[in-house]
C-alpha cells in the first residue's frame, strides 16, 4: 500500500509541475475536443438554376412530393396526365431519382403500373436501407379496393433494383379514402395515416383519420381510429416520428371539441406513445384563431420539440384577413404549446400550403405559396422561404425562390440532406427549358461550401518526437476533410496537394527532418470546398539530426530550454521526495520489525 501512495504522489507532483506532461512521445490537442458541431454557414450560398422534372410529359404535372436518402440522392414523385411509358391517358404515378455520384437524373419511371384509372397525391418515404415507400390515392378497382378511392402503396427493393406489387392500405375501407401520410421507422414499419368515409369501428358517417401500420414482413396491421373525439369531418392528416419514434398527427377539424371555438376549422392533434402504443386525447393547437386554419405541416427534432405550421385565414398578431402562415412549437423542457407566431409578416396578400424541413442542426427550412409581390415577384403566386436558426432563435429574412417563373405556382414541397442543402419542388405554369405551356414539376436546390474549419494549436511546441497530433473543429454537412502541410507559410492550397483525405477531424501526422511545418484544413462537400482555415505550424527538432558547424553533436545541456530546466527541477524535487519516502519507509519497517524481535525474546 506505501508504494501505491509513493507513486501516486510522484505522479500527482509530475503533474502539478507540468500540466502539459504526456505518457506517451506525441504531441496531442485536446482543448477542444469535446466542443459540439459547429453549425452551417450559409452566407454564401445561393440557389441553383430551374431544372425541369416532368421533361417527358406535355399535360398536367401535379402534386409532386419528395424525399432524400442518407446518401443525399434526391427522390420525387408526382402525378401526370400524360400518357409516358404506356400509361394510357389517365393520371398516373411517375417518379424520378437524382443521383449525388453523377449527380444527374434518372429516367422517368412509371410507379402505378397496374392502374387503370385515375392515381394522383402521391407521397413516400425511405427506410435506412434505402428502399423507397410510395403510397397514393387510387380509383382503379384493383384486388379489395372497389369503385371508391382507396389508398394504393408500393415497395422499390433497393438490393434487387425493382418495384414490388401493389398494395391496398385501405382495404378495410368501403368509402373514399384520401390524402395519405407516410414515414418508415428504423425497424423498417411503415406508419401511415389518412382521411376516411368509411363508418369503421363506429367512427361516423363522416371522414375520419385512419392509422395503420405495414411490418417489415410486409403484412398491414389492424385499422386504428385517430379522431375518435371528433364528429364532423376530419381532414388532411400528416404524420411525422419523434427521436423515441412516438408518432405525431396533427389534421384539420370542424368539431367544436374544447378550445376549438366553433365549428370553424381547426389544426388538432394526437401522439401515440413508442412504448404503451396508447393514443393521447385531441389537442386542440389553433387556439387562437377564430377562423379556418388549414394545410398543416408538422416535423420533430432531437430536443423532443414539434414544429407545425398552417395557413390561417385569422387577423392575429395584425396578420390581415388574408391567409397567413402560422406557427407553433412544442416545449418539452416547459411541457407546453407556445403561443401562436405569424411567419408570413412580408406578406399582404394570400399565403398557403407551408412545408416544414429540418437539417442536421436542427434549423427550421419552411416554403409556402404566395400571392403578394415581394421582391418584384408580380401579384402572381411565387414560392417564398424562410430558415429559423437554431443558435439565434431567430427567422431569416424572406427569400423569393421563383425568382424565373412568370406564371402561377400553385404547390410546393422541401426537403434538406446531409450536407444541408435545401431541395425545394413545385408546380408551375410558366413555360421554361421547353416545358410547354401546362403545369409542370420544377426543382430547384440551395446550396454552398461548408464552413471554415478552426485548426487548433498544436501543443508541445517544438515537437521532439516528430508525431504531430492535428485536431480541428468539426463543421456540419463534410463529406471530406482535406489536410494540407507545407515547409512555407500557406496563404492558398490550389498548388497544394493534400497530405491527408478523411472524415474525421483529427489527423496523426509524422514529420522526419527537422524545421518548421505548416498546417491548413479544407473541408469539401460533394459540390464545394470550403476556405483555407486558419494556419498552424510545428517547430520539428531532433536532436540525433542536430550538428554544430565542426561537426561535433551538442552537449547534454546546450540546448535545453527554459521550461524543461523548470521540468527537470521538478523531476529531480520528485524523484528527491519519493527517495526520502521510500527511505523513510524502509526505516519505519525496520524499527517495528526489530521492535517485534525484542518483544518475543523477552
Amino acid at each position: 500500500m506505501k508504494s501505491k501512495y509513493i507513486i501516486s504522489v510522484m505522479i500527482s507532483l509530475i503533474l502539478i509541475l507540468n500540466p502539459s506532461f504526456s505518457f506517451s512521445s506525441v504531441n496531442v490537442v485536446t482543448q477542444k475536443a469535446n466542443e459540439s458541431l459547429n453549425s452551417f454557414d450559409r452566407s454564401t450560398w445561393e440557389w441553383g438554376p430551374y431544372q425541369l422534372i416532368s421533361e417527358s410529359s406535355s399535360l398536367y404535372s401535379r402534386n409532386p412530393s419528395m424525399a432524400v436518402d442518407e446518401e443525399g440522392n434526391v427522390i420525387i414523385v408526382w402525378d401526370d396526365d400524360t400518357d409516358i411509358l404506356d400509361s394510357d391517358a389517365d393520371k398516373d404515378i411517375f417518379l424520378r431519382k437524382w443521383f449525388i455520384g453523377n449527380q444527374s437524373w434518372s429516367a422517368i419511371e412509371l410507379v402505378s403500373d397496374i392502374s387503370t384509372l385515375n392515381s394522383k397525391d402521391p407521397v413516400l418515404d425511405i427506410d435506412e436501407g434505402g428502399d423507397i415507400f410510395v403510397a397514393w390515392e387510387d380509383l382503379t378497382p384493383y384486388a379489395v379496393a372497389g369503385p371508391d378511392t382507396d389508398i394504393f402503396a408500393r415497395k422499390w427493393d433497393v438490393n434487387t433494383g425493382s418495384w414490388g406489387n401493389t398494395e391496398i392500405i385501405s382495404s378495410l375501407s368501403d368509402g373514399i379514402s384520401l390524402d395519405p401520410s407516410i414515414q418508415i421507422d428504423s425497424s423498417g414499419i411503415v406508419h401511415a395515416v389518412w382521411q376516411d368515409w368509411t363508418d369503421y369501428n363506429s367512427s361516423g358517417a363522416d371522414y375520419d383519420v385512419f392509422y395503420r401500420t405495414r411490418n417489415p414482413a410486409g403484412y398491414w396491421e389492424f385499422v386504428e381510429i385517430v379522431s375518435t373525439e371528433s364528429s364532423l369531418n376530419s381532414f388532411d392528416p400528416k404524420l411525422t416520428m419523434d427521436y423515441e419514434e412516438n408518432i405525431h398527427v396533427v389534421w384539420s377539424d370542424q368539431t367544436d371539441i374544447s378550445g376549438a371555438g366553433g365549428t370553424d376549422w381547426d389544426v388538432f392533434y394526437k401522439k401515440k406513445d413508442y412504448l404503451t402504443s396508447n393514443w393521447t386525447n385531441t389537442v386542440v393547437l389553433s387556439t387562437e384563431s377564430t377562423s379556418t386554419s388549414a394545410d398543416v405541416s408538422i416535423i420533430t427534432d432531437l430536443t423532443g420539440e414539434i414544429h407545425i405550421v398552417w395557413e390561417d385565414l385569422t387577423d392575429y398578431d395584425s396578420s390581415g384577413v388574408d391567409r397567413d402562415i402560422f406557427y407553433k412549437r412544442w416545449d418539452p423542457l416547459l411541457n407546453i404549446w407556445t403561443t401562436t407566431d405569424v411567419i408570413s409578416i412580408v406578406s399582404g396578400d394570400d399565403s398557403y400550403d407551408p412545408k416544414l424541413a429540418i437539417d442536421s442542426e436542427m434549423n427550421l427550412h419552411l416554403v409556402w405559396i404566395d400571392s403578394y409581390d415581394y421582391a418584384g415577384s408580380g401579384n402572381l403566386f411565387d414560392v417564398l422561404y424562410r430558415m429559423f436558426d437554431r443558435d439565434t432563435e431567430l427567422w431569416s429574412d424572406t427569400t423569393l425562390v421563383t425568382t424565373e417563373s412568370t406564371e402561377d405556382v400553385y404547390l410546393t414541397r422541401i426537403s434538406v440532406d446531409k450536407y444541408g442543402f435545401v431541395h425545394v419542388i413545385w408546380e408551375d405554369n410558366t413555360t421554361l427549358l421547353s416545358s410547354g405551356g401546362d403545369i409542370d414539376v420544377f426543382y430547384r436546390k440551395f446550396l454552398g461550401p461548408p464552413s471554415q474549419v478552426e485548426l487548433y494549436s498544436i501543443e508541445p511546441n517544438p515537437s521532439v518526437s516528430g508525431n504531430v497530433f492535428l485536431e480541428w473543429s468539426d463543421v456540419a454537412g463534410v463529406e471530406d476533410y482535406y489536410v494540407y502541410r507545407a515547409i512555407n507559410y500557406i496563404t492558398s492550397v490550389a498548388e497544394l496537394e493534400p497530405l491527408a483525405k478523411t472524415t474525421n477531424h483529427i489527423y496523426m501526422d509524422q514529420i522526419d527532418s527537422n524545421g518548421t511545418y505548416f498546417y491548413s484544413v479544407v473541408a469539401g462537400n460533394p459540390f464545394f470546398n470550403s476556405s483555407i482555415s486558419n494556419i498552424r505550424y510545428v517547430e520539428f527538432i531532433d536532436y540525433s539530426q542536430t550538428s554544430e558547424p565542426n561537426g561535433d553533436k551538442p552537449g547534454l545541456f546546450e540546448n535545453i530550454q527554459f521550461g524543461e530546466i523548470i521540468i527537470l527541477s521538478g523531476a529531480f524535487i520528485v524523484m528527491q521526495i519519493g527517495s526520502a519516502l521510500i527511505i523513510n519507509s524502509t526505516v519505519s519497517r525496520k524499527l517495528r520489525n526489530s521492535s517485534k524481535s525484542t518483544t518475543k525474546k523477552k
